[in-house]
């Protein structure tokens, strides 16, 4: 069987993704609506710096959309539908990241945030720089790499514990939603602009060809999202407390 509803695959996929996040915003414990204030604002931002590199990518055509899975409503070069993606995702991504927060208490990975963050960077800007002709591997990694040490500078470890283990549990419906869209394909790429690793000859499945870079981007989405998401919520929490 596969993910296949025509013109209208990629807004499937959207409203697919947002049905459980969405209706358990609403649940008594997590409560994820009464933090929606603390989302927007963070979300629209980290969209706006997506969509640019998207639209530039786009008319560089290192990466491309299959007509046959959207619905036909194109803004600035890109379908209706990858817009949306820059909100549906991140907001379900934060969901992840609340009821972590709720359900496994204490930060896992403080302790260790800090040595993982430093793997993690030297991973990411090395790989960039050696394959600085690569532009898809070039941009995507370095600016996750980046992205990290700005966190860091801001936050110190405050936050990175969680969301790497927000993170984790991330990648289970990004495999999902990544797996739909590289495999029918929805999205496809100039492999001579990335390092033509796909998950699947790493794995063995065929369903997740999933460029290995997207793991990188995947990390820079939800580390600007989570990172604006504390800053406001912070910020409201210092405005409210009264002055000693």
């Amino acid at each position: 069987m596969t993910f296949d509803f025509g013109i209208y695959t990629y807004f499937m996929l959207h409203i697919l993704s947002l049905c459980f996040p969405l209706l358990r915003s609403f649940e008594h414990r997590i409560k994820y609506w009464k933090q929606w204030k603390y989302l927007w604002q963070g979300m629209l931002a980290t969209a706006v710096f997506f969509i640019a590199f998207d639209i530039w990518f786009a008319y560089l055509k290192i990466w491309w959309f299959n007509t046959a899975y959207f619905s036909g409503i194109w803004i600035v070069n890109l379908p209706l539908e990858e817009w949306l993606f820059f909100l549906v995702v991140p907001f379900c991504c934060v969901f992840i990241y609340e009821a972590v927060g709720y359900y496994i208490k204490g930060d896992l990975l403080k302790r260790s945030s800090k040595w993982i963050t430093l793997l993690l960077v030297i991973l990411l800007l090395s790989t960039s720089l050696l394959n600085y002709e690569r532009m898809y591997t070039f941009y995507k990694l370095g600016l996750a790499g980046i992205g990290l040490i700005i966190h860091w500078i801001v936050f110190k470890d405050k936050y990175l514990g969680k969301f790497y283990v927000s993170f984790l549990f991330a990648c289970i419906p990004f495999l999902l939603y990544n797996g739909v869209l590289t495999s029918l394909p929805v999205v496809m790429y100039d492999n001579t602009e990335n390092l033509n690793i796909r998950l699947s000859s790493l794995v063995g499945i065929p369903f997740l060809n999933i460029p290995i870079e997207d793991f990188g981007y995947n990390l820079l989405m939800l580390l600007m999202n989570i990172s604006f998401f504390e800053y406001f919520r912070q910020q409201a929490k210092h405005t409210t407390q009264p002055n000693s």
